[in-house]
């Protein structure tokens, strides 16, 4: 029996190879960013859970955070308590107390694009087991008297970079920050987290997070990030917590 079957040219394989290529290279940076925020879900909810445990831990051998601190201590002297009293409790890889080191000295970004850093001796750093770099900014008596909040008052700012030096170095990308309060350590953003001094007062989603113009320095995308697990909020700008809650 006749084969009448033709075959391909070599015309029209390398045609057929240059569109998939051409389809590939416009879908595989989506999926590749896709993934990647999927990751960044899953390592801040992580840290998340381990932070929260560990505080727990510690107000049960410490008592509660308004007990750690002597009320003449210094900045440096609170973050280091925070540091200490919260790593007992969790898997690290190095502690730099308030040295430098374990978390990037470099330039950090917003996501509306302005520069700022984390430094300073009065901050206290150290690594997870996982690679993830942590920051603490403990707060002084002035400090706390000046951020009371629908919460109660704020005793400590934890920062952390799940990727560790890694770029992009970006708060909302891979860098986020939690509140510590007298019973327990939430994320920035919270809906119900209205913090009353005037200078923060509207520090909350999608005013604090967005590409545009954050109202303070776009920190308050962490508990978007952990409650409806997505980065949207960088790809379109109509989302809210009453609302709609990703870009589809």
């Amino acid at each position: 029996m006749k084969n009448n079957y033709k075959a391909f040219t070599l015309a029209e394989v390398l045609i057929a190879l240059g569109i998939i290529g051409i389809v590939a290279s416009l879908t595989l940076p989506a999926i590749i960013q896709k993934q990647n925020e999927k990751a960044t879900v899953t390592a801040l909810k992580k840290f998340y859970s381990s932070i929260s445990q560990a505080f727990t831990f510690a107000n049960l051998e410490y008592g509660t955070p308004d007990n750690w601190y002597a009320i003449d201590m210094t900045q440096a002297e609170r973050s280091m308590i925070v540091a200490d009293n919260l790593t007992k409790f969790m898997k690290i890889s190095k502690n730099c107390h308030n040295n430098s080191g374990c978390f990037y000295d470099g330039t950090f970004k917003s996501l509306d694009g302005r520069n700022f850093h984390f430094n300073g001796k009065e901050h206290a750093r150290f690594v997870t087991s996982d690679g993830m770099s942590i920051l603490i900014n403990g707060f002084t008596t002035t400090e706390m008297q000046g951020k009371e909040d629908s919460f109660g008052h704020v005793y400590a700012d934890i920062i952390v970079d799940v990727n560790g030096y890694k770029k992009p170095n970006t708060l909302g990308k891979d860098t986020f920050s939690f509140i510590m309060l007298r019973d327990k350590i939430i994320p920035s953003g919270l809906p119900e987290h209205i913090i009353t001094s005037s200078e923060e007062s509207v520090s909350t989603f999608p005013d604090d997070c967005n590409t545009r113009k954050c109202s303070d320095i776009c920190e308050s995308c962490t508990a978007w990030v952990i409650y409806n697990e997505n980065l949207d909020y960088l790809h379109c700008d109509d989302l809210s917590w009453q609302g709609k809650k990703n870009c589809k």
